[in-house]
């Protein structure tokens, strides 16, 4: 009796069978690491535009002398000794210099205006909220005068990607990243 020492052609297609499932699988979890590091990748850059913005404001805000809400209702607010809700800030420089960070709902950016030129900080903002607190101070210029100074703001800013993949098939949700600080001026603190 002769032995056969070969594939028959039944083995060969059960085999390369059981070798594509094994490739199929591979290929979508492989599929779907590239998608999850893509996502990664784009909430990573929302964040790290985020946090650039928001160190921006806060070390703006540290460093000057008078505050004050945009809005002419929160105005009111605050400079009557009640913690204001608002879109935006204004800073008064100790350079003399007028600088706003307010949000452009319509265009969804993040803007920042010194003196009379607008400079978009972050795009892709779908919400951006300062709370001003204020407290009580004296005014030590040979008259007593209690006025009103910021103790601390609350920053709130919710950003949204806003570029487009490259690959045309490639379907990605949207990512939204949430961000908030808290701070006091520095001329201001105890």
């Amino acid at each position: 009796m002769k032995t056969s020492r070969g594939v028959t052609i039944v083995e060969l297609l059960v085999s390369l069978a059981i070798a594509a499932m094994l490739l199929a699988a591979t290929a979508v979890a492989v599929d779907a690491s590239f998608k999850a590091y893509s996502v990664n990748q784009l909430t990573s850059d929302l964040q790290q535009r985020a946090r650039v913005a928001l160190h921006r404001m806060v070390s703006e805000i540290r460093n000057s002398t008078a505050h004050e809400p945009v809005n002419s209702a929160a105005q009111e607010l605050f400079a009557s000794g009640v913690e204001a809700d608002d879109t935006g800030i204004i800073l008064f420089r100790p350079d003399g210099s007028e600088l706003r960070f307010f949000h452009d709902a319509d265009n969804q950016l993040l803007v920042a205006r010194l003196d009379v030129v607008d400079r978009t900080l972050l795009e892709g903002v779908t919400d951006f909220r300062v709370t001003l607190t204020p407290m009580y101070s004296y005014l030590d210029d040979n008259i007593r005068r209690r006025v009103v100074v910021l103790q601390r703001a609350s920053l709130l800013l919710t950003v949204r990607n806003v570029r487009v993949s490259a690959d045309v098939n490639e379907q990605t949700a949207p990512v939204s990243v949430t961000l908030s600080s808290a701070v006091m001026p520095r001329q201001n603190a105890w």
